[in-house]
């Protein structure tokens, strides 16, 4: 209220789409450097999650370092069609390249341990991503389900086979609904 009379475009600076797109495409890759140094020597395990925005289908990359008790890195938004085994084994051995290149110590894949994640991730199965690479290597990373996800699974399938656990799950759910 400081300025009556003048319009919110006058006083809050307009984003154009445009202007803000070439940004990130000149921003975006340096800072995805300055992520992979910051990382040189380190044990890394990248993350993988697929959602959905607009309509559309993106695959979100981050790194987490576990132990060292800070939050995970984004690395990579990225818009996909089709996720399946075969795309997730070419995600995974581009990541595993880009440890490599980076000399960043490779830990575990993580992701939401749907059956062809774990068989793209995991490089024992034929169809993982370690025939994608070409090379092989003694210390390949291996595949880890997303714990969280793990456990809600858990609790879904526990409540639909106990009638008394899924009372109390729909109560409890309703209940959240009403704090909203």
């Amino acid at each position: 209220l400081e300025n009556p009379g003048k319009k919110a475009e006058d006083l809050i600076p307009i984003f154009s789409r445009q202007g803000c797109s070439k940004e990130m495409r000149i921003e975006g890759p340096l800072i995805k450097v300055k992520i992979l140094k910051s990382l040189f020597d380190q044990y890394t395990s990248p993350t993988l999650d697929v959602g959905t925005s607009g309509g559309r289908r993106i695959l979100d990359i981050s790194l987490a370092q576990p132990e060292s008790n800070q939050d995970s890195k984004l690395l990579e938004l990225r818009e996909v069609q089709i996720m399946n085994k075969d795309a997730y084994a070419e995600i995974g051995a581009e990541l595993f390249k880009l440890f490599v290149s980076n000399h960043i110590i490779g830990g575990f894949f993580v992701t939401d341990a749907l059956r062809h994640q774990v068989e793209a991730l995991t490089p024992t199965n034929k169809d993982s991503y370690v025939h994608k690479l070409g090379i092989v290597s003694a210390a390949l990373m291996l595949h880890s389900p997303c714990m969280d996800h793990v456990l809600n699974l858990i609790i879904k399938h526990s409540c639909d086979e106990n009638i008394d656990l899924n009372q109390q799950q729909l109560r409890l759910k309703n209940f959240s609904v009403k704090l909203r």
